[in-house]
């Protein structure tokens, strides 16, 4: 019993050992499939997860790109909103509604003459109600007013005039002794706030300073005290430059424009003083000069034309004359380069220089162009 029961135990141990040996490849072939399942789970989650992170970018990217859009409309509604008001600012318009002297629609035909940029007459009558008389005398007090010329061309644009109408007066640019210039009055007011009122004295004549100081008054630029029997300076040099801004440039030296006339084989020698100006002007331009200048007829302080040429500044004297030219034209030019501010002064002549006025200008730096210098710029122009 004990025998075979001991004999049955081996053949059932051989048996599982069979099965053992059977079934070890088995589990191990389980347990790397296993395996391989789990690094494709984790590939895949991390797959997933790449994607998801790629996607939180994405959205992030457009979320930045919709948030930089709105704030570039934010800002470019801004600037629009900026510009508007500093548009706004820039548009001056004066608050007078009369100028005491004046005709009392001075004001408002004014506007309407300049914004139509022309004189029409008659719905100007029938708008404000007036006859051709009444009309005619509000245009004479604009043109005396420097706003229109003899022709009635308009010498200034929208924005000089509203500046112009705040600190107009009549006569308020009468000179009793030259004619008003912008230039010099500017001029004369930089060398007040350079080097003080008392310098201006030797620039001109007694009587054309004191015409100069006299609107200077009126603009409430300086204000003569008795007491001390000088002048106070009542406005700063920023603020000097401001009231020179609504000075229309009508009250400056006109530039030069060709007229087309033809002055091929002309006598120059038969001109007026006038016609020679504009002829040596003329000459001028063909010669290479630019910013060409004519001051006034009357009260141009000893220089007719202003001109450049490669960035140095002429301030020029013109002389039509049957004899020959003194030393007096050379002191008045080398004046008037030192009251326009320019670098060279010069004598023009259609004639030749006296031999006092040579050495005049050698000691003052005034150059003399005679008939030969002129004679010698029109044939090369």
């Amino acid at each position: 019993m004990t025998f075979m029961r001991k004999l049955l135990d081996m053949l059932n141990m051989e048996n599982w050992n069979t099965s053992n040996e059977k079934t070890a490849p088995s589990l191990q072939i389980g347990a790397e499939r296993v395996n391989q399942e789990e690094e494709e789970r984790a590939r895949r989650e991390e797959r997933e997860r790449i994607l998801a992170v790629e996607r939180a970018r994405e959205e992030r990217k457009a979320a930045l790109r919709k948030e930089k859009e709105s704030f570039k409309n934010h800002m470019e509604h801004i600037e629009e909103l900026l510009n508007y008001a500093e548009a706004q600012q820039t548009i001056f318009h004066s608050n007078r509604m009369i100028i005491p002297g004046l005709h009392l629609y001075f004001i408002d035909i004014v506007r309407e003459i300049v914004t139509e940029n022309a004189v029409k007459k008659i719905p100007l009558m029938r708008e404000y109600r007036l006859s051709e008389n009444e009309l005619n005398e509000v245009i004479h007090q604009i043109q005396e007013a420097g706003i229109l010329d003899s022709s009635q061309n308009i010498l200034i644009t929208k924005k000089e005039l509203e500046k112009f109408l705040d600190i107009y007066e009549p006569n308020l640019f009468k000179c009793q002794h030259s004619v008003f210039d912008k230039d010099i009055f500017m001029v004369m007011g930089e060398i007040i706030f350079d080097n003080g009122i008392e310098d201006t004295y030797n620039s001109l004549s007694a009587d054309e300073v004191v015409d100069y100081l006299n609107i200077m008054e009126n603009l409430k630029i300086i204000l003569y005290n008795d007491r001390k029997n000088n002048y106070d300076i009542l406005v700063s040099k920023e603020q000097f430059y401001e009231i020179c801004e609504c000075i229309p440039n009508s009250f400056a030296n006109k530039k030069y424009l060709d007229s087309g006339i033809d002055y091929s084989g002309v006598d120059f020698d038969k001109m007026s003083g006038v016609e020679f100006e504009k002829y040596c002007a003329h000459v001028l331009s063909l010669s290479g000069f630019s910013e060409i200048k004519i001051t006034p007829a009357s009260g141009d302080h000893g220089i007719d034309i202003l001109a450049t040429k490669n960035d140095i500044s002429y301030a020029i004297q013109c002389k039509c004359y049957s004899d020959n030219v003194g030393n007096a034209a050379v002191q008045q030019a080398h004046t008037g380069k030192s009251l326009y501010h320019k670098d060279i002064a010069v004598v023009m002549t259609n004639r030749y220089f006296t031999s006092q006025a040579i050495e005049e200008a050698k000691a003052l730096g005034v150059k003399l162009w005679d008939r030969d210098k002129l004679e010698e710029m029109v044939g090369r122009g």
